[in-house]
């Protein structure tokens, strides 16, 4: 029978092992977004929530890394590695974009800004996302999809919202939110 010392030599031994796993696994995800193959870019997306999902020290660092990774894609809208800007509603809307603001929607509560200015939401599906305290200044919300989406406290200033009149209603937006 091992002596309550070595079963806590084999505890911190085994959070070591999972910490290095996980450092490992984050590493990966973020090299995967570098990718010219949108189904690597999205793998790498879903393993950055599978991180942050493993341990809440990631969850800030897994919001500011995707919100980087969307205003990149977005900035450059038109080149070969970049989203398309949707000017139809019938326009599918690029699934790396759509698969990083699902994550970043799937965040609960932030304590810090989501820095998310000039970015081209186009077409996206953004319904029951947690968009609170988003730093949305001249963000670009044609034909995107906004039910059930919270803005609380966040600053649309700028924003293009051509919204359908039932999504503008099921958003949720509040005082402190800075409209278009």
């Amino acid at each position: 029978m091992p002596s309550l010392y070595q079963l806590q030599v084999n505890q911190r031994t085994l959070e070591g092992t999972e910490r290095v796993q996980l450092e490992a696994r984050f590493a990966t995800a973020v090299g995967q977004l570098g990718s010219d193959d949108v189904a690597t870019q999205i793998a790498g997306i879903y393993g950055l929530e599978s991180t942050m999902r493993a341990d809440p020290y990631y969850v800030p660092i897994v919001d500011q890394t995707l919100a980087a990774y969307i205003r990149g894609r977005s900035a450059c809208a038109g080149a070969s590695n970049c989203a398309e800007k949707i000017t139809a509603r019938d326009q599918a809307p690029d699934p790396a974009m759509q698969a990083a603001v699902t994550v970043l929607g799937h965040i609960p509560q932030r304590d810090w800004v989501l820095d998310l200015r000039g970015v081209n939401f186009g077409g996206l599906d953004l319904s029951g996302g947690n968009f609170e305290r988003a730093n949305l200044l001249n963000a670009d919300f044609t034909y995107a999809t906004v039910a059930d989406t919270r803005f609380q406290g966040s600053n649309l200033r700028g924003a293009i919202t051509i919204f359908t009149a039932k999504d503008y209603e099921l958003a949720h937006f509040d005082e402190n939110t800075k409209g278009p």
